[in-house]
């Protein structure tokens, strides 16, 4: 599913990248949610919940609803998984940008390869890089990085640096301090050259209309459409969910806050480069980072009930084993 999210196209179709992904999760993850044991997921169906009711006041109900089905089904993905699905996910992603590498190379389907668009593949190909470094799979990590040094997005690219000084940060404080400047130096060498700024003026100005109009309760979801025409998204995930969701969109936050509180640091890392690739972009609204998104959120919570449950049977050991024969004994019944 994993590699199928990042090579399945379909020409014809407008939006010939985006749709046809959806439409594998639309029709996997329920099938899976069927068969699948799973875990209730509250984080989850509070975000839905309150992105559902934010649809009694949205300028765009059918926007919205499409919305509220693509959160749904990341939801599901988010129930799902489990801590050994990460490192498969990565692997599948990583052959699936391989063989975009290998398009890329020939020019088919233009600068994006089978993404269509050129920045979509670099926000795929930034985490999925990290996580197959962290992996230690340096060989199907060449893929990723070929990806993100043939389209040259800036945005994948600084988040690929923010996962390099966090990591580098538990490490040698040096070596980040010294890779923080070099990011600095960088930015203020595009800043004096003006190279590509046109995108940043247009993303600063909308930026700063959105902060303006934020109401406690949102806009409503979907209404990004209506309220800001000349554009899809906000290009800020998390400015995107306070604008339509208001105070609402705390549970969005949450829910990313107690990931991270799981000590699985490839998947951390892979999860902080999706976040910042989000303050420039909208990763969340796309399939196969929204995915990959949801895959690293679910893995983090799942092991951290899992560590919790672990406390709680070292704390009272044998009300639980009193609770586990009991269970035994139903099953042999």
């Amino acid at each position: 599913m994993a590699f199928a999210l990042t090579v399945l196209v379909w020409p014809p179709f407008y939006s010939a990248a985006t749709a046809p992904r959806w439409a594998l999760l639309a029709i996997v993850v329920p099938a899976l949610l069927m068969i699948r044991p799973r875990e209730h997921r509250w984080g989850a169906v509070a975000v839905l919940a309150i992105a559902a009711v934010s649809l009694l006041w949205t300028s765009n109900v059918f926007n919205g609803l499409d919305i509220l089905f693509k959160f749904s089904l990341l939801a599901g993905v988010f129930a799902l998984v489990r801590t050994e699905d990460s490192p498969k996910v990565l692997a599948g992603m990583g052959w699936g940008l391989a063989f975009n590498a290998l398009v890329l190379g020939f020019q088919m389907f233009g600068s994006g390869s089978t993404f269509i668009n050129p920045n979509f593949l670099a926000e795929a190909a930034a985490p999925v890089l990290v996580g197959l470094l962290c992996l230690r799979q340096y060989l199907l990590a060449c893929a990723p990085a070929a990806c993100l040094a043939l389209t040259g997005a800036r945005g994948p690219l600084l988040a690929v640096s923010a996962a390099a000084f966090a990591w580098l940060w538990g490490r040698s404080r040096a070596a980040a301090v010294l890779l923080l400047l070099a990011i600095a130096a960088a930015v203020l060498a595009m800043l004096a050259t003006g190279y590509r700024l046109e995108s940043v003026a247009i993303r600063i100005a909308v930026w700063r209309d959105a902060l303006g109009a934020l109401t406690f309760f949102g806009h409503g979801l979907g209404s990004v459409y209506t309220d800001f025409p000349g554009t899809n998204h906000l290009h800020n995930d998390a400015l995107e969910l306070i604008y339509e969701l208001g105070i609402g969109s705390i549970a969005f936050f949450a829910v990313i806050v107690i990931a991270f509180q799981a000590k699985m640091h490839t998947e951390r890392l892979v999860l902080l480069t999706i976040l910042v690739e989000g303050c420039f972009g909208f990763p969340l609204h796309l399939p196969t980072t929204g995915f990959l998104l949801a895959v690293m959120a679910g893995v983090l919570c799942h092991a951290r009930d899992a560590l919790r449950d672990h406390v709680d049977i070292r704390r009272d050991p044998v009300r639980t084993g009193s609770a586990a024969f009991g269970a035994v004994r139903r099953r042999a019944f």
